[in-house]
């Protein structure tokens, strides 16, 4: 599990999950930018980088493979 804190919001913490494959991905990843939004002026950092993501079909492709292999609801969840 990994805390994080933030000067935004200074008296919250968040709890994620970060999951990490041993294989390499099949697809290439998708680049994307950061989504400009009204609290983004106040981050203590620059907006303008690339962000490299998993392919969404490979996305779904390893759910539904984990899901024939230990079926977790959330895997389902986090595909609809």
């Amino acid at each position: 599990m990994l805390v994080v804190q933030s000067d935004l919001l200074p008296d919250a913490e968040y709890e994620a999950k970060i999951d990490f494959s041993q294989r390499g991905a099949c697809l290439q990843p998708r680049i994307i930018s950061p989504r400009e939004h009204p609290l983004s002026a106040s981050y203590p950092f620059d907006m303008d980088f690339e962000v490299p993501v998993i392919d969404l079909d490979e996305n779904i492709a390893e759910k539904l493979t984990r899901w024939r292999i230990k079926p977790i609801v959330r895997d389902l969840y986090d595909v609809s």
